[in-house]
C-alpha cells in the first residue's frame, strides 16, 4: 500500500516534486489534473516500481534537465528510491488500467492483433495461469535454444555425412570390429558391376597339361621277337659281325625292302637259294615288323615329348594365369596358383632325355629286351614329383575359377546402385565410429534428448495450462458479459477460449451484435466485412477494455494484496456510463488493498468521494506550478460546490431520460458551459463575464497566456453559445416564446455534455 509520494525529480514535467502538506494516501486515492499534468507519467512511475523495469522511467527523464531521474515513494512501512536507473526495492502488488493497458492488451487504435491477443490470454488467466503460461514460455525458450544447440552440433556431424543420408541414419550406424575387410570387399563388389560387361567377357584360369612318355613305353623296351629262330638270328648276328663294323640290324629292313629281284644289289650275285636270304625273311616277317614299327613309333614320340613348344606353351600358361589372377583379384579374393617353370622344366628334361636315348637303345636292337637303368627310375621320380605341382595347381585353378564363374553370375544379376548405397553404408560406419566423430555425435545425443526432454515438459506445461484455461475462460466471459450489459453496451462477446497460433498461447473471442457473431479480424480485414474495428464506438472499445480489466482483478485470488491505479477510466464512455464505472471503482476499492483513481473529470471523482466516508478517501492534484508539475491537497468540495453539478444533472437526465422542461433545458447549456470554464481556467474570467465574454477572451488569448487551452473547444463553444442564447432574455426579448425543436436540443445537449467530458 502506498503511503506517500515524496519526491520526483526530473521525470517528465516532475521537474522538482517533493510532497509539502498532507499529501498522504489513502484507501481511496484521487488525483485530479488537467489533461497534460502528468498522469501518464505518475502511472509509468507505478508501472516501473511494480516491474522493477527502470526504462520506463529512464525513457520519460526531463529534456533539458541534465540530472538522472530520480523518485521516491514511501510505502507501508519501507521506502524504496529509484536512483541510477534502478528501484532500491521493488513492488509487484500493482495493476494499472491506463491507454497502456488498453493499447497492449485490448487493442490499438482500430483492430486488434495478434499480439493484443497473447497479451490478453495472459489478462485472462490471471496469475496462477500466468505461471503456468510462463513456464511453457520458459519451456519455449529452453527449445528454442536446444534447437540452436541441436542445430551447431548437427552442423558439426553433417560435415562426416555422405551425401544422401540422414544426420539420424549416420548416427544409428552400428559399430563393426571387420569394418576394413569389409569395405575391402564391397569395393571390389562395385568395382565388379561397373565393369559387368568386361568381367563377362574375362576368362577364367586355364589348367596345365603335363606332357607325358607314350603308353607302354617300358613295355615296349622289354620286348623281344620269339618267332625268330635262333639259327635265323646266329647267321644274321656272324654276318653283321663279320661285314659291319658297327653291327645294325636297320639296314637288314631298309635292304630288304630295297630288292628288285633275287639280286644282290652290292655283288650282283643270285640270292636264289641263299640260306642267309631265307633266314633274314623269316627275321623280317609280320611280327617283326610290327615290333619295329611300334619301336620306331615309340622313338619318334619321345624325341616329341617335353620339346621346347611343350615348355614355351606350359610358361604362357603359366603366366596368362598369373595375369588373370591380378585382374579377378580386384573384384574377388582368391588364392592364386603357383608353379615356378623351373620346377617342372628340369624333370621333363631329363626324362626326356633319358628316355631317348633308352629308345634309341631300343630302336638299334629291337630285338633285345631294353632294361631300364636307375638312371631312369631317377628321372621318372622326379618327373612324377613335378606332375603332382602340376596337380596342386590345377587344384587351385579349378578353386578359382568356381568363384570366377560366381562372380560373373553375380556381375550379371547384380544391382551397382545398390552395392554403391553399401559401399557408402559401409566407409560412413567406418567414419561414424572414428573417436572424433563418436565424440560429436554423442553430443549430438545428448542434445536431441535435451531437446526432447524440454518438449516432453513443455506439452505437460501446455496440458496443464488447457485444462485450467477450460475452466477460467468460461467464468471470465460471463463476468465480462455481466459488466457490458451493466454498462448498457449494446454487444456481448462469445467463444472465448485460449489457442495456440505459432506455439504461443493466446485468446480470441467473438462479438455478438443483433444475435450476430462477428470475428475479430486485424488491420488486414476488409473495411466490408464486419469487425472490431468497424462495428464497435470508441466508447464501447473503452468500455470493452475496461471490463476485462475489472474482470482480471476479480478473478486475481491475491486482489486484496493488490494496489489497483485507474488513469482516466472513464475516458471516450458514454456518459450514461459514468454511474455504473464510478460504482465498480468503489466495489472494487472495498476488495482491493488500495485504489487510485487519476481523472481530469472533477465531477466523476466527486461521485466516488460521495461514496464514501472522507476518512477513508483522500483527494489530491497534479498541481501546475511554472514549468513543474506538483502534488497538493485538492479541496474536492470547494472545486465542484455551486450549480455546476445541478447544472449537469439536469443535462444529464434529459439526455438519458427525456425528463425535465425543454426550455430549462436550452437555457441550462449556457450556465454548465460557463461553470465548467471558470472551473477549468480559475481566475480567468470576470464575475460579471457571462459566456460571450468567455468565448472572445479565448480566441483573442496570446499563446503564452493560460486561457488559450480553451482554444481547442472554442468552435464548440461558438455553436452552443449561439444556440443557447436564443434563451436567454438578455439576448433575446421573444426568449420565453422561442419554438423549441426536441430533437435539435437534444444534439446540442449531447454536444455540451461531450463537450464537459473532454476538456
Amino acid at each position: 500500500m502506498f503511503k506517500k509520494l515524496i519526491k520526483i525529480q526530473n521525470v517528465g514535467k516532475f521537474r522538482a516534486c517533493c510532497a509539502a502538506g498532507d499529501v498522504q494516501f489513502r484507501k481511496i486515492t484521487l488525483f485530479y489534473a488537467e489533461n497534460g499534468r502528468g498522469k501518464t507519467t505518475l502511472c509509468d512511475i507505478f508501472r516501473s516500481l511494480q516491474s522493477g523495469t527502470g526504462e520506463l522511467i529512464a525513457g520519460r527523464a526531463t529534456l533539458g534537465a541534465g540530472t538522472e531521474p530520480t523518485a521516491e515513494i514511501l510505502l507501508e512501512g519501507s521506502k524504496t528510491t529509484f536512483k541510477d536507473g534502478s528501484w532500491s526495492a521493488n513492488y509487484p502488488n500493482i495493476e494499472v488500467y491506463d491507454s497502456k493497458f488498453i493499447y497492449e492488451n485490448v487493442y490499438t487504435g482500430d483492430h486488434v492483433a495478434h499480439e493484443h491477443k497473447k497479451n490478453l490470454y495472459k489478462v485472462i488467466i490471471g496469475e496462477e495461469g500466468v505461471a503456468l503460461a510462463r513456464k511453457v514460455d520458459e519451456l519455449d525458450v529452453k527449445i528454442r535454444n536446444a534447437n540452436k544447440n541441436l542445430s551447431a552440433k548437427a552442423s558439426v556431424v553433417k560435415q562426416y555425412v555422405p551425401t544422401g543420408m540422414s544426420i539420424e541414419a549416420f548416427r544409428a550406424l552400428e559399430k563393426d570390429d571387420e569394418i576394413d575387410q569389409n569395405i575391402a570387399f564391397q569395393q571390389k563388389v562395385v568395382a565388379a558391376l561397373q565393369k559387368v560387361a568386361q568381367i563377362v567377357a574375362k576368362p577364367a584360369l586355364s589348367k596345365l597339361s603335363l606332357p607325358s612318355l607314350p603308353t607302354g613305353f617300358q613295355e615296349l623296351l622289354a620286348k623281344s621277337l620269339e618267332d625268330v629262330s635262333e639259327e635265323a638270328e646266329n647267321i644274321i648276328r656272324t654276318h653283321m659281325q663279320t661285314h659291319m663294323q658297327e653291327p645294325k640290324e636297320t639296314w637288314l629292313s631298309e635292304g630288304l625292302g630295297l630288292l628288285i629281284d633275287e639280286t644282290c644289289p652290292f655283288c650282283g650275285q643270285s640270292l636264289h637259294g641263299n640260306s642267309l636270304l631265307a633266314a633274314y625273311r623269316t627275321y623280317f616277317a609280320a611280327t617283326y615288323n610290327k615290333l619295329k614299327a611300334d619301336v620306331d613309333i615309340m622313338k619318334s614320340t619321345v624325341a616329341s615329348f617335353a620339346t621346347e613348344a611343350d615348355f614355351l606353351r606350359l610358361k604362357q600358361t603359366i603366366l596368362q594365369n598369373q595375369t588373370l589372377c591380378e585382374y579377378w583379384t580386384q573384384f574377388i579374393t582368391i588364392d592364386a596358383p603357383s608353379l615356378a617353370m623351373t620346377q617342372i622344366h628340369t624333370p621333363l628334361e631329363e626324362l626326356r632325355s633319358t628316355a631317348l636315348r633308352y629308345a634309341e637303345d631300343k630302336v638299334a636292337h629291337p630285338l633285345d629286351a631294353v632294361e631300364l637303368g636307375e638312371d631312369f627310375a631317377v628321372a621318372l621320380e622326379s618327373y612324377e614329383d613335378a606332375r603332382s605341382l602340376v596337380d596342386e595347381y590345377n587344384s587351385s585353378v579349378e578353386a578359382a575359377n568356381k568363384i570366377i564363374q560366381a562372380k560373373k553370375a553375380e556381375a550379371t544379376a547384380g544391382d551397382l546402385s545398390k552395392a554403391e548405397r553399401e559401399l557408402t553404408q559401409l566407409q560412413a560406419s567406418q567414419v561414424r565410429h572414428k573417436p572424433n566423430v563418436d565424440k560429436v555425435c554423442e553430443e549430438l545425443r545428448q542434445a536431441v534428448a535435451a531437446k526432447k526432454s524440454f518438449e516432453v515438459e513443455k506439452q505437460t506445461a501446455k496440458n496443464d495450462l488447457e485444462q485450467y484455461s477450460i475452466t477460467v475462460f468460461p467464468r471470465y466471459q460471463g463476468r465480462i458479459n455481466n459488466l457490458l450489459e451493466m454498462f448498457g453496451a449494446s454487444f456481448r462477446i462469445k467463444n472465448t477460449r485460449g489457442r495456440y497460433t505459432g506455439g504461443t498461447p493466446s485468446s480470441t473471442y467473438h462479438l455478438v451484435i443483433n444475435d450476430e457473431q462477428i470475428e475479430l479480424g486485424d488491420a488486414n480485414t476488409p473495411l466490408d466485412r464486419p469487425s472490431f474495428k468497424n462495428t464497435l464506438s470508441a466508447g464501447d472499445k473503452s468500455t470493452l477494455a475496461l471490463a476485462f480489466f475489472l474482470t482480471q482483478l476479480k478473478h486475481n485470488p491475491t486482489l486484496a494484496q493488490k494496489v489497483v491505479i485507474f488513469d482516466d477510466p472513464f475516458t471516450s464512455q458514454d456518459r450514461s456510463r459514468r454511474t455504473c464505472t464510478q460504482q465498480e471503482l468503489c466495489r472494487l476499492s472495498r476488495e482491493a488493498s488500495q485504489v487510485i483513481v487519476l481523472s481530469h473529470d472533477s465531477s466523476f471523482l466527486k461521485l466516488i468521494w460521495d461514496e464514501f466516508p472522507s476518512a477513508g478517501v483522500k483527494p489530491l492534484q497534479l498541481t501546475r506550478m511554472g514549468p513543474n508539475t506538483t502534488i497538493t491537497e485538492w479541496d474536492i468540495e470547494d472545486q465542484v460546490r455551486g450549480d455546476y453539478f445541478q447544472n449537469h444533472a439536469i443535462l444529464r437526465k434529459y439526455r438519458d431520460y427525456g425528463e425535465g422542461d425543454s426550455r430549462h433545458v436550452a437555457k441550462t447549456i449556457r450556465p454548465l458551459l460557463e461553470g465548467y470554464l471558470r472551473f477549468k481556467l480559475p481566475g480567468s474570467f470576470g464575475d460579471k463575464d457571462w459566456l460571450g465574454d468567455f468565448i472572445k477572451l479565448i480566441r483573442e488569448a496570446d499563446p503564452t497566456n493560460p486561457i488559450a487551452a480553451g482554444q481547442v473547444i472554442l468552435e464548440d463553444l461558438e455553436d452552443l453559445n449561439n444556440y443557447s442564447k436564443w434563451y436567454h432574455h438578455d439576448q433575446n426579448p421573444s426568449a420565453d416564446t422561442q419554438p423549441i425543436d426536441e430533437g435539435e436540443l437534444e444534439a446540442y445537449v449531447k454536444r455540451a455534455l461531450n463537450l464537459v467530458g473532454g476538456f
